[in-house]
Parts: C-alpha cells; sequence; structure tokens
C-alpha cells in the first residue's frame, strides 16, 4: 500500500492561487474499494506540482522532504495496523500527517478557540503568503495578533460572566455572534466588524486544513455585510480645495513641498498611496504631445493600469524628478499640516481615527476638514470627480483596480449611476404611457 499525492483541481479552480496538495491511499471501507485522503497542510501553484512532487519552485526541498517523511511514516502506520489485524483507515492517514508536522498524532478533543489563535500567531513567519513566500506580511501579522488581544479579553468578559469558552470542535452560532455583539458594543465600525469575522474564520481555516475538528458554525455564520457608510462621513475636496493644496506659491518647509508634489501626483492618478509610493521615473512614458502616460501595477489587485497625466502641476512634478519617498503614515500625516497652511478649513463633522488599547477607532468629532485629511480623500477625490466629467464607469473601474461597480459605489459611499437611471425609468414611464 503506497502513499501519493494530488491537487484537487477542478474547472472552478482559481489556478493563480496555490492548491492544497493531499495526500491519498486505495485502501477499504465497508469492504469495498475505496479512495482515502486528507490534506497535508501544504499548498502551492498547480504550475509547481508534478507526479506527486513539488517542482520549479525555492519551496520544493522542505515540502518534499516533509511528503517523503509522510510516505515513510505511514510504512510504519501500515506495518503496524497489519501486526495488530487493522484495515487502515482515514485516522491513520491523519495520524501520518500530524507526526510529518511534528504535532501531537492524537487529536486532542476539545482546542479553545483562544488557544489555537495564539497558535496560530506562532506560525505566521512559515506560512505561505500572496506572493509565494513563506511569511505573512507585518502588517498583516499585527492585524492577526490584535485579534488575538479582542478576542483575549471578549473571553475575559464571558469568562467572568460564567459563559463557557467557546472551542473550535464545538462553537455555536450564538457564540460566534456574541463576539460580534460585542465588536458592536464597543463601537468599531461595520467594515472592521466583518474583517474581524473574517479573520476569525481565516485561523479556524487554517486548524482544519491541518487535520483538527471544527464545528460547521464558523462557515455556517453569515455576517453582515459592509454597510455603505453615510455622506458626512466620506470627505472629497473641492475643485478650489485641490487649487489651495497644490498651490505651488504656498511658503513651504521642504518636507510640505515633496508631500505636496506627492498629493499633484495622487490627484493625477487616484491610486492608493502604497502603489503613488513605488513609482520611479520609468513609470511614466512620454507621449509625442508633451503629455505623459503613467503605468501602475496596483500591489493590491496585481491589475497594471494606465493613466494619460494630462495636468499642468503634474506634469512639471514628473518632468522635475518625482519626489521623495516617505512611509504611508508620515504621508498622512503630513497632508494634514499641508492642509491647514493651505487653508482647508471649513468646519465639517467626521470620524476621525482615535488610539485605544487595541489598535484604533472612529469616533465622531466636529473640526476644521484638514485634521481630517488621508490619502483615501485624494483617491475619492478623483474617482468622483470622473464620474462628473462623464467618463465611463467602465475607465474608472480600470483606473481604481474594484472588480465590482457595487464595490467602488461603497468605497465613493454613493451610486453615481442612480440618477440616470432615475431619468432612465422617468423616460420609459412616459413612452408607455
Amino acid at each position: 500500500m503506497k502513499l501519493l499525492y494530488k491537487q484537487d483541481i477542478r474547472k472552478a479552480t482559481n489556478l493563480s492561487k496555490p492548491q492544497s496538495i493531499i495526500a491519498y491511499y486505495n485502501g477499504q471501507r465497508d469492504g469495498k474499494q475505496t479512495k482515502i485522503q486528507y490534506s497535508t497542510g501544504h499548498a502551492v501553484l498547480p504550475k509547481y506540482f508534478s507526479n506527486g512532487r513539488v517542482v520549479n519552485t525555492y519551496e520544493k526541498h522542505d515540502i518534499n522532504a516533509s511528503l517523503k517523511k509522510m510516505e515513510a511514516i505511514f510504512h510504519e502506520e501500515i506495518e503496524e495496523a497489519i501486526q495488530k489485524g487493522l484495515d487502515p483507515d482515514k485516522a491513520l492517514l491523519i495520524r501520518t500527517i500530524r507526526k510529518a508536522q511534528g504535532l501531537n498524532p492524537e487529536i486532542p478533543k476539545n482546542l479553545f478557540l483562544l488557544d489555537y489563535i495564539y497558535k496560530f500567531l506562532d506560525q505566521m513567519d512559515r506560512m505561505e503568503n500572496n506572493k509565494g513566500g513563506l511569511g505573512l506580511a507585518k502588517g498583516t501579522q499585527k492585524y492577526y495578533k490584535t485579534l488575538y488581544n479582542i478576542y483575549k479579553d471578549y473571553e475575559a468578559i464571558q469568562q467572568k460572566e460564567g459563559v463557557s469558552r467557546t472551542t473550535l470542535q464545538h462553537a455555536t452560532i450564538e457564540q460566534i455572534e456574541g463576539f460580534r455583539d460585542y465588536l458592536i458594543k464597543q463601537k468599531y465600525a461595520q467594515a472592521t466588524i466583518t474583517k474581524r469575522i473574517k479573520s476569525i474564520k481565516a485561523v479556524v481555516n487554517h486548524a482544519k486544513r491541518r487535520g483538527i475538528a471544527v464545528s460547521n458554525a464558523f462557515s455556517d455564520f453569515r455576517n453582515a455585510r459592509n454597510q455603505t457608510k453615510n455622506k458626512e462621513e466620506i470627505i472629497y475636496l473641492t475643485e478650489r480645495e485641490i487649487s489651495q493644496i497644490t498651490n505651488k506659491d504656498l511658503n513651504l518647509p521642504p518636507y510640505l513641498k515633496n508631500t505636496q508634489r506627492i498629493v499633484i501626483i495622487h490627484l493625477a492618478t487616484g491610486q492608493r498611496v502604497s502603489d503613488i509610493m513605488k513609482l520611479k521615473e520609468d513609470s511614466f512614458r512620454e507621449e509625442k504631445d508633451g503629455t505623459f502616460t503613467a503605468f501602475i501595477r496596483q500591489q493590491k489587485t496585481g491589475k497594471e493600469v494606465s493613466i494619460p497625466i494630462i495636468e499642468e502641476e503634474a506634469l512639471e512634478v514628473i518632468r522635475t524628478g518625482l519626489f521623495k519617498v516617505i512611509s504611508d503614515q508620515k504621508y498622512n500625516e503630513y497632508i494634514k499640516e499641508l492642509g491647514k497652511r493651505a487653508g482647508i478649513d471649513t468646519i465639517i463633522k467626521a470620524k476621525k481615527r482615535k488610539k485605544v488599547k487595541n489598535g484604533y477607532r472612529l469616533v465622531e468629532s466636529v473640526g476644521e476638514k484638514y485634521n481630517y485629511l488621508s490619502s483615501h480623500v485624494f483617491r475619492r477625490t478623483v474617482l468622483s470627480l470622473y464620474y462628473q466629467k462623464g467618463i465611463p464607469e467602465y475607465y474608472i473601474l480600470q483606473i481604481s483596480g474594484h472588480s465590482k461597480s457595487e464595490t467602488l459605489h461603497a468605497y465613493l459611499g454613493i451610486d453615481p449611476n442612480k440618477e440616470a437611471r432615475v431619468l432612465e425609468l422617468k423616460r420609459i414611464l412616459i413612452e408607455n404611457n
């Protein structure tokens, strides 16, 4: 009896994402020949998996060594089962995989969710990331550490009230709802609540892929979708304010002059700040008419977008050497100071980030508009202006990187096509009256 490996590739499989490597063997179940299989806990892109082994990627040595170790342990398990007169079953395969991973071959009856989140944190440096390498990004790791602290605080309150701890194996919908309700009481934003619940599910799926039984409640639980933000929560710059903040005659210290140059390119492209900071001189191609075209590969979506640059201020920045790259945090800090010096001081009501024990919280406040400026303000301003100029939504989606109109509309806090649909409906009703 031999241990074999495969990937479960179907028509709907996304071949651009790593797929699980499955261990299997042909055994017996109820006296009938059957294929017994289980995930090895390893995943690679399908193009790197051939004839039961990982090929053409630097990970192949570690993964193939692990697979060979599984084969050796499997052989030992089979021999022991035969000596005991037992038929090899799925439990044998799971023990094999857990031993090869250095885990206790006997899965504990109860694993607390909080304890597994802690184990998850310990493994983040060895997990495969979106780029196919090892180790989750620092920002992602920080996010899961915050999740652990939030859930730890929540569980402490639950225990004081005499409520049992949540286990992976026996979690209920009510227990997951309890955590969501706690986040609501703590006044977390709806988008943050949705993301926290999604992260809990990611941790649970990590456990499931490693042979740990988990409750169906985690997959059955359906959290509310992100609510569209209130209009007053989403800030835009007016055309007058754009002129103010990009005014080259402002008396600014060098670091704010540099910030202003970044803002000008930001307003010319409408991209995320992470993509703006990666721009170089060869990211722009000069055209025959003296304008430029920006070629940007978006970090979040992987899409490459091409954006014509025609504004004179932006053309001048490109021709004179772009800007000095600064961190996203400094950029969001400096643009508030730039906005203050530029006179972006209309009194508005909006939500402002406030540092709390476990990260940041959005709180209602009233103040001068420059206090609420962020990189998203410039991006939203550009995308909304595209609509006002009558640019077809297809092109706006290409530039923004959003995959659906609904996602873009939620980001902007408006449905730019609503008025057009009302007018179209009115025309149809008149014609058919």
